[in-house]
């Protein structure tokens, strides 16, 4: 039987497809039903009472989020990988219909800008994808944020005082943080078109589960159109200053990038809030810097997942067999900036059973 194509769960118009291509962002709006949402949201914070944080009761609970964060609370992201209810998003038809059509932007050039085609895994089959298991948000308030990093820093003091070899650094850290701006990927290796890479993710993506409307609510940030300049800036970025003065090259860590406040700042100038309601699906190129919110000054959490679909070629066709190997013993996923030992595992061992296309989107069975 011939497959139909992935397209034809959520077609996009050829206005949006558009705008993807001058902004490297797309909000898809009701990408999500209002039954699917809900049943997200509900599984999110069931998810989240099992580790001891209660969604009604922040001010008391919100102190939990801790353990789930090994980034130090940055953009409120946790380690959460494998629960049912976030599986069930990952093998979203609707979302992969969405990335499917703009891949499309990768085997074709436009009249004005080829730079879609500046990769080096040639002509690949938009139909067929791997998912890519990745982490959820949930930024809590800045006040709530304020108020439990100030009774940490009280209960350590208190520690401290009792424990004179322990040290005496008494700042108050909020418990959740920014996520300033940054890349996924390294410029270096994008611009010299390598293949020495783990994967290739070309787009990024999560589903928003709160409306996120304005700016310093905890939401999505990131400089749209960047992608077109990328090469150039690539090409032209600043070295950073060492000690003594000595210029170094600028920093890539596995395959985050750092934006420099200062080498950078034209870059920053031009970061944006990128406004999303509930349901909503948001889409950016790689290539663009992105970030959460310095704060969230709104009265509730952001809630998202991010979801990501990888292409079929070889570099992902490995990966997603390392990624299979390690959902099956719940062993967290650590391609991400996620401090901790890749032996480490999940407490949520919930049982999930997938559909057809989960199990070709996870690599259990092959798309051939």
């Amino acid at each position: 039987m011939q497959q139909q194509p992935l397209a034809e769960a959520f077609p996009l118009t050829d206005e949006q497809i558009q705008s993807f291509r001058q902004n490297g962002y797309l909000v898809v709006n009701d990408v999500l039903s209002e039954e699917e949402l809900d049943r997200a949201r509900q599984g999110m914070h069931a998810t989240l009472l099992k580790y001891g944080v209660d969604h009604d009761n922040l001010q008391e609970t919100g102190h939990n989020l801790k353990s789930l964060s090994s980034t130090n609370g940055a953009g409120g992201i946790l380690d959460v990988f494998y629960p049912a209810w976030k599986m069930e998003l990952c093998e979203n038809p609707k979302m992969l219909a969405i990335i499917s059509q703009l891949w499309e932007c990768f085997q074709v050039a436009s009249d004005d800008d080829c730079s879609f085609l500046n990769h080096p895994f040639g002509p690949f089959d938009t139909n067929r994808a791997f998912s890519y298991i990745d982490r959820i948000c949930y930024r809590i308030p800045s006040e709530i944020s304020v108020q439990i990093g100030r009774s940490l820093s009280a209960a350590a003091a208190a520690i401290t005082i009792c424990s004179p070899n322990k040290s005496k650094n008494s700042k108050s850290w909020p418990l959740q943080r920014s996520l300033t701006p940054h890349l996924d990927c390294c410029p270096k290796t994008i611009l010299e078109q390598s293949r020495d890479v783990s994967k290739w993710r070309p787009l990024q993506s999560f589903i928003s589960l709160t409306d996120n409307l304005q700016q310093n609510t905890g939401g999505f940030e990131c400089a749209p159109g960047f992608h077109r300049e990328f090469d150039e800036w690539a090409r032209r970025r600043k070295p950073s200053k060492g000690k003594g003065g000595v210029e170094i090259a600028p920093p890539c860590v596995g395959e985050f990038t750092p934006i420099r406040p200062v080498e950078d700042g034209d870059v920053l100038r031009r970061t944006q809030h990128i406004a999303c309601r509930a349901g909503s699906f948001v889409i950016w190129d790689n290539r663009l810097p992105h970030a959460n919110a310095r704060l969230n000054e709104g009265d509730v959490p952001r809630e998202c997942v991010y979801v990501s679909f990888l292409p079929d070629v070889d570099v992902n066709r490995a990966y997603v067999q390392n990624q299979l190997e390690k959902y099956r013993h719940r062993r967290v996923c650590t391609d991400q900036w996620v401090e901790r030992d890749e032996n480490t595992i999940e407490d949520e061992l919930d049982e999930y059973t997938f559909s057809v296309l989960g199990r070709k989107l996870m690599g259990i069975e092959s798309w051939d």
